[in-house]
């Protein structure tokens, strides 16, 4: 019987080999469209760098899980990296709203709709973004309680 620990390490490697070949995929599809002088756009890098980090974040837990003895001693060690990543995620897109926002987005017309437009884009997503970035950090420095 494979122990939980060792399922979420084999899990993880399944799931880093897929998206890593996908990115493999991506990434001489880049070179090809390079070479002959198409650029992709910010969009695209972006995704490429997303798939990146999802393949390093399966190879960090299954080295996690895999391994017979433990990394380190570091608090960093416990931190959830996927709720810092995903949160960071959201802040990035949120800031790039603001920043250059897409020609054919949505514009609200009523009062109404501003208002849950203005909630949901200035107060609900990075607020989102930056409590699950906090959530992932705060795991790290939780105090552990002996038995």
């Amino acid at each position: 019987m494979i122990r939980k620990a060792k399922w979420k390490g084999y899990t993880a490697i399944a799931i880093g080999c897929l998206v890593g070949f996908f990115a493999l995929w991506k990434g001489i599809s880049f070179a090809q469209q390079a070479g002959h002088g198409e650029f992709p756009t910010l969009g695209f890098a972006a995704g490429y760098l997303l798939r990146i980090t999802v393949v390093l974040y399966c190879a960090f837990i299954a080295r996690r899980h895999l391994s017979s003895q433990p990394l380190s001693h570091s608090p960093w060690q416990s931190a959830g990296w996927a709720r810092i990543v995903i949160g960071a995620v959201i802040l990035a897109v949120c800031i790039k709203q603001f920043v250059w926002p897409s020609p054919g987005s949505y514009q609200p017309s009523t009062p109404g709709e501003i208002v849950g437009y203005l909630f949901v884009k200035v107060l609900f997503f990075p607020g989102l973004g930056l409590g699950l970035v906090v959530w992932g950090i705060a795991r790290a420095f939780a105090k552990v309680e002996s038995a």
